[in-house]
């Protein structure tokens, strides 16, 4: 008899399969799970064995504890999967890591094409970041969630239930100006991951939650200096003697002559120079061996250390693991950082710029979500933290800090994690790389590693490849195409790319600017007029450009070309700049009405003088003469300013003025 279940429509139904295997077309289903509810209580269970026809594997029933003498008499997977289908209609599926699941109701027939399931896997990688791990086991240890028996399809579907319920809560308790941001990047989208944010971001607070603040910087111990450090070859043996620090800080501590003698062996070429090569086995201990004399020569004299590694894991080994256990024991302070390639850091102008492109996709939302949220946690803005999956490394590429985009000398550290990086790096007393970027600074002859003194180069053997995988040129097709896409492209009928964005930049495209924008509104102004006297208020080195000139960028108040004088068209649905009239501390308030800009796209400068000075000034730029290279800033009555559309992101006034609602810079952009 199948079973039975209340028929009472609820929001959400959480489901979990057991199979023999990972393949739909050959492995059939063993268990099926699933737990109807809403917000406030379980409303209905599903739990139901299956026979796969075949012989269950052992991995399988040891990993389940299901045994192949209690699926002979269980109904075969496709009734089991039929059950659960009707338990699902009429119901928002979700699951956690639930791809297998879906494929094997799609492999049956009964998972209809474009319907979409709530994943609590993709959710948790986007509201719990710094969570050890994601799987669901480990997940519910770290929350406190019930999980009698893992990897039973019922348990599995309830733990899931409970993992969703307390991912609302942590929705619930992000930063208010951080959720209304999430709430504008996900109102769009009808997609199940938009959905469930834009419920879930509503919510307040539970009740006595109190946000965490961050951890305060941490305060040396007394008595821990940093020049009382001894960098004496026998003062540090007997850090690792017997009866020394090490020994008594660790229990289980073991002596290693061959550690010992690799540390005396470092602390004397760094005394004396030169270069040291040492082949230290597994279980040396070199790490230590290294890390010791290292630190105690840069406390000591104010030396500082550059450690080169391969891989990744010796990195986190170095800064998880070794630094922390010696700052543990070691008498002394010491600072120690990792500085990773540009494209490790995010870009936090790409980002914002990313941010404001439609998404294509759930995928594409469910990465700007998560980015979101490690963006309001992350002190580095390294990607490891961001454990990136699959298609996440495609968008990753397009918020990577990147020399084409990189304002160079106008980045601080406030606002550039790669700045923020470099600055930490200059402070450190040990710096820890990986050896594309030793090479990296090495060929371009220095400036991307800090002054260093002493370079100790763990993991040697693998120098000459790294140096022939970083140091190399490669150009193939796709990767051309990429290149020329990012400098200028047509989406949408619109020109994007790097070429676009330069050109609307102040001072690096502004005449091009000028010149499109009369271009387009020549024809609405009907035939040029044959003569062009100057116009009022012109600055004197304004003259007629040399020929091959466009535009004169910088005039004040003309924007000059070589036929005619002509001012920009102010759109008619935006409000027109207004006379010099009252000041307030915000700038100039408008009048009631005007008629520029309206009806006259184009008013010719003669237009302008014989309007009187109580007549609107039209949108030029308020800064020097022509010849400026860069725009003087908008002070006293040189400013005017204009309100911008709801939509302006960024200046978009065809003649190139900001769309700002403060006093800034009008034209000449």
């Amino acid at each position: 008899m199948p079973p039975t279940y209340n028929s009472r429509a609820v929001e959400y139904a959480a489901l979990d399969l057991e199979t023999t295997g990972l393949d739909p077309d050959r492995d059939g289903v063993i268990e099926v799970g699933a737990v109807a509810f809403n917000h406030q209580v379980v409303v209905d269970r599903l739990e139901l064995l299956a026979n796969p026809g075949r012989k269950l594997p052992d991995a399988i029933a040891r990993l389940t504890g299901i045994k192949n003498e209690e699926l002979r008499g269980a109904p075969p997977s496709q009734e089991a999967l039929e059950t659960l289908s009707r338990f699902l209609e009429g119901r928002q599926a979700v699951g956690h890591g639930a791809s297998l699941d879906i494929d094997f109701l799609s492999a049956a027939g009964l998972w209809e094409t474009g319907r979409e399931l709530v994943d609590t896997l993709h959710i948790a990688r986007i509201l719990l970041p710094q969570a050890a791990s994601h799987s669901l086991p480990l997940l519910a240890a770290e929350l406190g969630l019930e999980q009698p028996r893992p990897h039973r399809a019922l348990d599995d579907a309830d733990a899931t239930r409970q993992l969703l319920m307390r991912l609302r809560e942590e929705a619930a308790t992000l930063d208010e100006e951080l959720k209304e941001k999430m709430l504008a990047l996900v109102a769009p989208y009808g997609w199940a991951i938009a959905s469930f944010f834009a419920e879930a971001l509503v919510l307040p607070a539970p009740l006595g939650f109190q946000r965490p603040e961050r951890a305060a910087a941490a305060v040396s111990a007394p008595g821990r200096g940093r020049r009382n450090a001894d960098d004496e070859p026998a003062g540090l043996a007997a850090l690792l003697a017997p009866g020394g620090p090490l020994a008594t800080a660790l229990p289980d501590y073991e002596h290693r002559e061959g550690q010992l003698q690799m540390l005396l062996a470092v602390a004397q070429t760094m005394r004396r120079g030169g270069r040291l090569v040492v082949e230290a086995g597994t279980g040396t201990g070199k790490s230590l061996a290294y890390l010791v004399p290292a630190i105690a020569r840069a406390l000591r004299r104010g030396e500082r250390v550059v450690v080169s590694t391969y891989t990744v894991t010796l990195q986190e080994q170095l800064m998880n693991i070794d630094l922390p256990g010696l700052r543990q024991w070691l008498p002394w302070d010491f600072e120690a950082c990792l500085l990773k390639g540009r494209s490790n850091y995010v870009s936090l102008r790409r980002w914002r710029r990313y941010l404001g492109e439609p998404c294509a996709d759930a995928d594409e939302l469910r990465f700007k979500l998560k980015v979101m949220v490690w963006l309001q946690q992350t002190q580095t803005g390294d990607r490891s933290e961001l454990r990136l999956q699959g298609r996440e490394e495609v968008f990753w590429a397009r918020i990577a800090s990147d020399p084409l985009d990189c304002v160079g000398v106008h980045c601080t550290a406030e606002d550039c994690f790669v700045h923020r990086a470099r600055a930490e790096a200059e402070k450190a007393d040990l710096v820890v790389v990986n050896h594309a970027l030793l090479l990296a600074d090495a060929a371009a002859g220095g400036g991307i590693l800090p002054h260093y003194d002493h370079l100790v180069i763990d993991e040697a053997h693998h120098l000459e490849e790294a140096a022939t995988s970083g140091l190399r040129q490669e150009v193939d097709g796709q990767g051309l195409l990429a290149l020329l896409d990012r400098l200028a492209r047509e989406e949408g009928g619109r020109t994007l790319g790097l070429i676009e964005e330069i050109r609307l930049q102040p001072g690096l495209g502004a005449s091009t600017g000028v010149e499109t924008a009369l271009a387009e509104a020549a024809p609405a102004a009907g035939p040029r007029p044959s003569s062009t006297p100057a116009a009022a208020g012109c600055a004197s080195s304004c003259r007629t450009p040399p020929a091959g000139t466009k535009a004169c960028a910088w005039s004040r108040p003309c924007v000059r070309t070589r036929a005619s004088h002509r001012w920009p068209a102010w759109p008619a649905t935006w409000s027109p700049p207004w006379p010099p009239s009252t000041p307030t501390s915000a700038g100039r308030s408008p009048p009631a009405a005007t008629s520029w800009g309206a009806t006259s796209p184009i008013l010719s400068s003669a237009s302008w003088r014989s309007s009187g000075p109580a007549s609107p000034r039209p949108p030029t730029c308020c800064a020097g003469p022509c010849s400026s290279p860069t725009p003087t800033p908008c002070t006293g009555s040189r400013c005017w300013r204009a309100p911008p559309p709801s939509s302006c992101a960024r200046p978009r006034w065809p003649w190139g003025g900001c769309c700002a609602s403060t006093c800034t810079r009008i034209a000449g952009r």
